[in-house]
């Protein structure tokens, strides 16, 4: 998080853990500024209100994952083969949001916010992960791992169904850990069909 300003950064972590607490509702602007030990005047000062210190919040976790996921994605390409790279990558773009969630007991009001709010960020985050799970894909299709042409996809169709299922797997399972187990029983299912004959 060290992209933001260190007086951000603090009243973005007070905000997170009034949300977690609170719910996003039930928690105020004053409740941000004690938890962050700053006045109103100096919060109202950095935010306008609390939706756009939501919005702050969400971007800045957005991006902490996606750099989560490229550190994954781009970790020992000799040693792990794509389908433990997507699956690595994956999992560290979801961890943080499904840990905060999973976290908390207002998990549904918190995504149904996220929804109101957030549309547009969760949009360029999704293109932006996919982007990166495009360019495992090919440099996959390069080393020899996997034949698109067979399969009749390019590496960004491939991107995107996988993230799309990656997806949906998120919205039906419990716990992080749940997640994880479903998504290293899909990433083998998909390469294996990607593999040249």
């Amino acid at each position: 998080m060290s992209a933001v300003p260190a007086k951000r950064e603090v009243i973005l972590n007070a905000a997170e853990a009034q949300f977690s607490q609170y719910g996003f509702r039930r928690t105020t602007m004053d409740d941000i500024a004690k938890a962050a030990e700053v006045s109103r005047a100096s919060l109202y000062s950095y935010f306008e209100n609390k939706e756009e210190i939501f919005r702050s919040l969400s971007q800045w976790l957005f991006a902490e994952s996606l750099q989560a996921a490229r550190d994954e994605l781009q970790c020992q390409r000799d040693t792990r083969h794509l389908e433990q790279r997507l699956i690595a990558g994956l999992s560290a773009f979801h961890a943080r949001l499904l840990g905060a969630l999973e976290a908390t007991p207002h998990g549904a009001e918190l995504v149904e916010e996220g929804g109101r709010l957030n549309a547009d960020i969760t949009q360029e985050y999704a293109v932006q992960i996919e982007a990166l799970l495009a360019a495992e894909i090919a440099h996959g299709q390069q080393a020899g791992e996997i034949d698109l042409r067979a399969a009749n996809l390019t590496a960004e169709a491939a991107a995107e169904v996988i993230h799309l299922a990656a997806l949906g797997l998120k919205h039906g399972t419990n716990s992080f850990a749940d997640y994880q187990v479903k998504l290293g029983q899909l990433l083998p299912l998909v390469i294996a069909g990607l593999k040249a004959a």
